[in-house]
């Protein structure tokens, strides 16, 4: 497996979603949430889809359908058609996630968890799928109360500390939040 895990910065980053159905729904909503500007290509949508999308193309797609993108989501109910996108893709340097064969594609999802601007994702290739969700679960579980009302002042130390050039801040603050996450602490 040759994954490289990576956070994507989508704010009014245009990107292609083939199909108009239900997958399709749920990958547009992710990414409207990281501010992408979609451009949506089917012959059939919903009108959710249609409502969020900055594109709408009732049609089959195309290979042009790809021009200008930065990403493409395969989401049609034919598995023929999402293999000739992830093709198209490919072949015009565009990463591309492929529903149900993510093999074909080079963009693969995994089981993701947010609270605020805390984000981390779980994922076992494409072979388990529901392991990564499993993990993603423990994980939240395991977190403690409260967490999400530390971030801001968090984030304020560490900008001030920074602002500062104030090392014993930072090291204060990381001594801090690996206490409140009940961990020893870190070896510098």
């Amino acid at each position: 497996m040759g994954l490289f895990p990576v956070l994507l910065e989508l704010a009014g980053q245009r990107i292609l979603v083939v199909g108009g159905g239900e997958v399709a729904g749920r990958r547009a909503r992710g990414l409207l949430r990281a501010g992408a500007v979609l451009r949506v290509v089917a012959p059939e949508v919903s009108p959710e889809l249609s409502a969020a999308a900055a594109e709408v193309h009732r049609r089959p797609v195309c290979r042009e359908d790809l021009s200008g993108v930065r990403l493409a989501f395969a989401c049609a109910d034919s598995a023929s058609v999402n293999d000739q996108v992830a093709i198209w893709a490919r072949e015009a340097g565009v990463f591309c996630n492929q529903t149900g064969q993510a093999e074909s594609g080079d963009l693969r999802l995994g089981a993701t968890w947010q609270q605020q601007s805390l984000l981390a994702q779980f994922s076992s290739g494409r072979e388990l799928p529901f392991l990564a969700q499993a993990l993603r679960d423990h994980f939240a579980a395991t977190l403690p109360a409260g967490l999400g009302e530390r971030l801001p002042g968090w984030t304020a130390r560490r900008e001030r500390s920074l602002e500062l050039e104030d090392r014993d801040g930072l090291s204060a603050l990381r001594s801090e939040i690996r206490a409140f996450l009940g961990l020893p602490e870190a070896v510098q």
